[in-house]
């Protein structure tokens, strides 16, 4: 029989050996993996769900925050003529009638509704210029109406012209030009001042690669005697991003990693502890203190393949059933699978192998120097 096999048949042979060994390293791997594949799913659907501003601006009066005050329409174009700004996008939310639904507004440019992740099922975008609006499927389907119909909101007629996909069980948001929220009368429940080309939020995305901690500071420094509150990155809240960040890596990557270590040596010796006079027979045919030594390496090797794949079955399962149960989110399977990262895996694969090498050296090292004389008295 060639090493190879003689390596693989040796693996699994004992089978309570074998599922005490999978067990032991697997447990560490779950919890890595699950951490990994949580934060990938997380970035992934925010992505898709998720405006993506880096930079927020509100209203802001007396050093107070206040969403709900006016800003000024035209700040948007100035904005707009930063070379380190990517996107600059106004809007008007709030609570207002539909039909006698109590439904939130999201007053937008038309062509601001890609960056807003307004997903349309069918129909189309509304136009900026009509009285056009794009309800949610959770909304469409309270109120009984489909795209070509019309609607009342806050006693106003307006044309269905799209539903968009369902993403939760209560989403009670519909879209509607910018131009048109600037008209209502009330939102809220509370008189609004939004005429004359004002808006109460400005969502600011910057190119790729800009410092967000400067921009935030010039962008201050710039409209210092504006009434608005910018917000974005600050120096202190990076530090305090790193820093929870680093005690998540401690937490889930690294004491993970340092317990897997340590069961798979307390596991590798137990089992080169049972097979003492195995290995001293091998010994006694002419086994060379260096085979022994990858035997027991190899062996550890393929357990931890067939942990790591268990393993990252498990924690796929579980995340998703997670996201499949979240309020929020509303994905399938294979919608699940596309927020994945294959670099996840792999680095979790890289860690797997460090952790379980790491884990075997010392039995691995002790198997070798056992002699058959030696294995005859342990015995």
């Amino acid at each position: 029989m060639s090493f190879k096999k003689f390596i693989l048949k040796s693996s699994f042979r004992k089978k309570s050996r074998t599922l005490y060994q999978l067990l032991g390293i697997s447990i560490p791997i779950l919890i890595i993996l699950f951490f990994a594949i949580n934060i990938q799913t997380s970035q992934g659907l925010n992505e898709k769900f998720i405006p993506n501003e880096d930079i927020l601006i509100v209203g802001s009066e007396n050093n107070i925050t206040q969403a709900s005050l006016p800003i000024r329409e035209s700040l948007i174009d100035e904005l707009k003529k930063d070379n380190r700004i990517e996107n600059v996008v106004g809007l008007i939310s709030g609570r207002c009638d539909i039909e006698g639904i109590n439904g939130t507004v999201m007053g937008v440019n038309s062509s601001d509704t890609d960056f807003m992740k307004m997903m349309l099922a069918n129909g189309r975008k509304f136009n900026d210029n009509e009285k056009e609006v794009v309800l949610s499927n959770d909304i469409a389907a309270k109120l009984n109406k489909t795209v070509g119909e019309y609607v009342f909101i806050n006693k106003n007629k307006y044309k269905i012209v799209g539903v968009t996909i369902k993403i939760s069980k209560n989403d009670d948001k519909f879209y509607t030009s910018l131009k048109n929220v600037q008209e209502f009368e009330t939102l809220y429940n509370l008189p609004i001042d939004y005429k004359n080309g004002s808006v109460e939020e400005i969502l600011i995305q910057t190119k790729e690669g800009v410092n967000n901690i400067e921009i935030t500071k010039d962008l201050k420094n710039q409209y210092i005697n504006e009434n608005i509150s910018i917000m974005g990155p600050t120096e202190e809240g990076e530090k305090d991003y790193n820093y929870q960040e680093l005690v998540n890596k401690i937490i889930f990557i690294f004491v993970p990693t340092i317990i897997g270590i340590l069961l798979t040596l307390i596991i590798m010796m137990k089992s080169v502890g049972d097979r003492t006079r195995e290995i001293g027979v091998l010994k006694a045919i002419g086994w060379k203190s260096r085979r022994i030594f990858a035997m027991v390496m190899s062996e550890t090797f393929i357990i931890s393949i067939v942990s790591f794949i268990f393993a990252s079955i498990i924690a796929i399962l579980i995340t998703f059933a997670i996201y499949l149960m979240h309020p929020f989110y509303r994905i399938d399977f294979f919608n699940f699978l596309g927020t994945l990262s294959f670099k996840t895996f792999l680095n979790t694969f890289m860690i797997v192998v460090v952790m379980a090498l790491s884990g075997a050296l010392l039995p691995a090292i002790r198997a070798s120097r056992l002699s058959p004389a030696e294995a005859v008295k342990e015995e």
